[in-house]
């Protein structure tokens, strides 16, 4: 993924299942640390629905949390309209299918669940890939 899509500054959208304490927001402060953004930076924007940063022009992280939001509220909202970049959709489980066709491009559905041990987690990623 990191050569693939970080590295080569290719936009890619991850949406992101989990249950609380599950780990999305450390594995969103983890992305954005390797796009060259400070992670001390990176909340889980739960209030606000998103947060955008930036470390250069052209290549910005836009942030959702969707955790307060039921099926169709996100374009009820607008918050769907003119998405570009690199995202990354925590709570995506609450988004419908027809919002989940607004991300284009290279989009990936990540699963995290709680592992076994302490701290230890299962994350599952798989490429979504549109037919037309």
């Amino acid at each position: 993924f990191y050569k693939e899509y970080l590295e080569k500054s290719q936009p890619f959208t991850i949406l992101m299942f989990g249950g609380l304490g599950a780990g999305k927001t450390f594995i969103t402060r983890e992305l954005a640390k390797l796009m060259g953004i400070d992670p001390a930076e990176v909340i889980s924007p739960t209030y606000n629905y998103y947060q955008t940063y930036e470390n250069f022009p052209g290549k910005n992280l836009t942030h959702f949390d969707l955790y307060r939001l039921e099926k169709g509220e996100s374009t009820k909202k607008g918050l769907l309209e003119d998405l570009s970049g690199n995202i990354i959709a925590e709570w995506s489980e609450n988004l419908s299918p027809t919002e989940k066709s607004y991300f284009t491009g290279n989009v990936f559905f990540m699963e995290i669940k709680h592992g076994v041990g302490v701290g230890m987690r299962k994350v599952k990623i798989s490429q979504w890939l549109k037919i037309s």
